[in-house]
């Protein structure tokens, strides 16, 4: 019988995974980061949904992304089950293994983009910010040491 994580046990994994992602991981995030810049679309790092954990995840398109490494090799019911309880939640899924991330990244990113569909331009003057003076500043006894 396999043991069930609990959701904060997940979450500690996960956390701990993001200090220390793989190169392959690294390289797709990087990428993905820059392609993404300009648009409002942001890319998560080992990201929990539910029970797993997904490698990279795109919200802006509901898309995970998993770089397939030797860890994946006969875990085939696995991914399948997984990929299961993504797709009945509205997740999309792109597999890729780490060779084809390292050989040819530029094509995956392209790949990764045209599945999120169109991405909406991030135009700063769109912004309205307003200001909000530091918590300090309004008696916020956190910040302050009263004696």
């Amino acid at each position: 019988m396999r043991r069930r994580y609990t959701v904060k046990e997940t979450e500690e994994f996960a956390k701990g995974m993001r200090m220390l992602p793989t190169s392959t991981e690294s390289k797709l995030f990087n990428a993905l980061s820059e392609a993404l810049s300009k648009t409002t679309a942001r890319v998560h790092m080992q990201h929990v949904i539910g029970p797993y954990i997904a490698d990279l995840y795109i919200p802006y398109a509901q898309l995970i992304i998993e770089a397939d490494g030797a860890t994946h090799a006969g875990r085939k019911k696995y991914d399948e089950r997984r990929a299961t309880f993504m797709r009945n939640r509205g997740y999309r899924t792109l597999r890729y293994s780490n060779i084809e991330i390292w050989q040819d990244c530029e094509s995956v990113v392209k790949e990764i983009l045209e599945a999120c569909g169109e991405l909406k331009v991030f135009e700063p003057s769109a912004v309205n910010i307003t200001y909000c003076p530091p918590m300090w500043a309004a008696g916020h006894k956190s910040r302050l040491r009263l004696r």
